[in-house]
Parts: C-alpha cells; sequence; structure tokens
C-alpha cells in the first residue's frame, strides 16, 4: 500500500490516499485482461459470422466486460477541520483516467464531528501475520467504519509522525 498526503494550502482540511504498491502494475494486466476479452469475442462473433449485427455485439461485449473489469481500489480520508471527516472509495471503470473515476464511481461517508467518537488503530490477525487496521466509531452507527482495510502504510505513518 501507498500512502499520499495532501494537505490544502489554507489549512481547511488534509486528504490521505492509500493505493495498492502495484497500482499500475495492476491496472495493466487488468487492461490487457479486458484486451484479451475483446480480441476473443471478436474472434468467436466472426466465427460465428453474424454479419447483420456484429458490430452491435461487439459493443455490447465490451460495454459489458468494461463494466465487469474495473480499476484496483483507492481509499481515502479527508479530515476536514472543525467540520469532521469524510471517507471514499473509488474502483472506477478501467479505461477512464483517474479524476473521471473519482467523479463518477467516488462513494462518499461523511461524519461530522459531533458524531465521532473515537478513530481506532488496532491490530488483528490475518493468517499467522499480524496486520493493522484503522476504524472510525460513529455514535449513531452500529458498525465499526474502517477507514483503510489491512494496512501497513498506518503502522508506517504512525512511526514516521512527529507529534
Amino acid at each position: 500500500m501507498v500512502l499520499d498526503i495532501y494537505k490544502d494550502s489554507a489549512g481547511f482540511y488534509v486528504r490521505f490516499d492509500v493505493k495498492p504498491a502495484r497500482f499500475y502494475t495492476q491496472w495493466f494486466v487488468r487492461l490487457l485482461f479486458w484486451t484479451g476479452l475483446q480480441a476473443l469475442g471478436y474472434f468467436a462473433l466472426q466465427r460465428l459470422r453474424a454479419n447483420s449485427f456484429l458490430l452491435l455485439q461487439n459493443i455490447a461485449l465490451g460495454l459489458l466486460t468494461l463494466l465487469l473489469i474495473r480499476a484496483p481500489t483507492i481509499d481515502s480520508l479527508y479530515v476536514f477541520k472543525s467540520y469532521g471527516i469524510q471517507l471514499s472509495t473509488t474502483q472506477g471503470c478501467l479505461l477512464l483516467p483517474e479524476f473521471l473515476n473519482e467523479r463518477l464511481f467516488e462513494v462518499k461517508t461523511f461524519i461530522p464531528s459531533d458524531d465521532l467518537v473515537a478513530m481506532v488503530i488496532n491490530e488483528g490477525f490475518e493468517g499467522l501475520a499480524v496486520v493493522f487496521y484503522m476504524c472510525i466509531i460513529a455514535k449513531r452507527s452500529r458498525q465499526l467504519k474502517i477507514v483503510f482495510p489491512v494496512c501497513s502504510v498506518v503502522e508506517q505513518y504512525m512511526l514516521n509522525a512527529s507529534y
């Protein structure tokens, strides 16, 4: 996992983004897989000799596979001074650039500072390994909101943080 930290020049908010360590490698492998599916679908439709709707079938197959093969997930935490925090997860379409995926496919959850009870960094077990995760406890919520699922970045950030 890779942690990026963005600060507003006015000091209004701080944003923490977490991407997979091999984000672009995963994206490229998924793009190659999508391209292979397109070629396979094209040759299968050519073999069936479906002349009348060949183009329409290719477009439908391309859109279907594009919806099924998603870009790698990006998790974000926004801390707004005096207002609260916002969690967001982006997992958009493979061929769209990141800024369009953020605009179209970002799922946001805002927690006002009045509802915020605590942010907890805890450790758990995954197989035989100890992993760290960050979660938020809100007043009117029955579930913990997990900010960064199983993330070694949280531990690294805490070790390097200056208080």
